[in-house]
């Protein structure tokens, strides 16, 4: 009973964090927009493409192919490899937003970055070659890309936290925006919180669990509904960095 009551919560949880990052997204290339400002729009490509097309038709293909008991249905599987390449390209999206921000003149961060989009795109091409959108077990290639999903947000977060820091200082003696300030950490506590999700999501492979069965397994119901729940802490502190309402600007000013 409780596990069939966790799977329901977690495809209700996943639901709602993916039209939340959806909509989060398509606010934030509005914005980018209408300001020009490409930080705007790289986040919000990369929320959307990550977040709410790629993970979302990913998860939703595995779970439609594993309850109609057509693991190996071509149509299916073609489904999950589209989610991955969407989510692939919106990886890309947030690590060029990582160096847009953070790095702009640093040629150690573009290397870098360039690693990580080889690791991935070569990591999925191998878990795909060797039969990973059929059974969604991780394994193998799965793991080298993940050595780029799972650290480009931990990357992330170490530069909003750093920016955050230098900015308090500034804003301690009258030199910077307490708003401005607040972003930083929300952009690190987003950050965080997606990495957080992406680690999570994997408790249940490394315990021995099936993955993407939350309805058969408890242990992978409780990670999957955490693995939303950061998701939704994340597109949470982006929204209330891009678009706060007026009562959070205004206690930020008078702190």
């Amino acid at each position: 009973m409780f596990q069939q009551l966790a799977g329901s919560l977690y495809i209700v949880s996943t639901l709602v964090f993916a039209v939340t990052a959806g909509v989060v997204g398509l606010r934030l290339v509005a914005l980018s927009r209408r300001t020009g400002g490409r930080p705007e729009r790289l986040l919000g490509l990369g929320l959307q493409l990550t977040a709410c097309w790629g993970y979302g038709v990913m998860i939703f293909s595995i779970i439609a192919r594993q309850a109609s008991g057509q693991i190996e249905h071509p149509a299916g599987i073609a489904l999950t490899a589209i989610g991955w390449v969407i989510h692939n390209v919106g990886v890309m999206y947030m690590l060029r937003f990582v160096i847009v921000v953070f790095r702009p003149d640093d040629l150690w961060a573009r290397i870098l970055a360039g690693v990580m989009a080889v690791l991935l795109w070569t990591g999925w091409g191998i878990y795909a070659g060797r039969g990973g959108l059929v059974s969604s077990v991780p394994q193998g290639g799965y793991w080298v890309a993940f050595a780029a999903i799972g650290t480009y947000p931990i990357w992330a977060s170490v530069e909003a936290f750093r920016y955050w820091g230098l900015m308090r200082r500034r804003a301690a003696i009258g030199l910077a925006d307490p708003v401005l300030v607040d972003r930083f950490s929300l952009w690190g506590i987003a950050s965080l919180s997606a990495a957080a999700s992406i680690w999570v999501v994997n408790v249940p492979v490394w315990m021995g669990a099936p993955v993407g069965s939350p309805d058969t397994n408890l242990v992978t119901s409780l990670a999957m509904i955490a693995t939303a729940g950061f998701g939704l802490t994340t597109v949470g502190a982006y929204w209330l960095t891009f678009f706060p309402p007026h009562w959070y600007r205004a206690r930020l000013t008078a702190s």
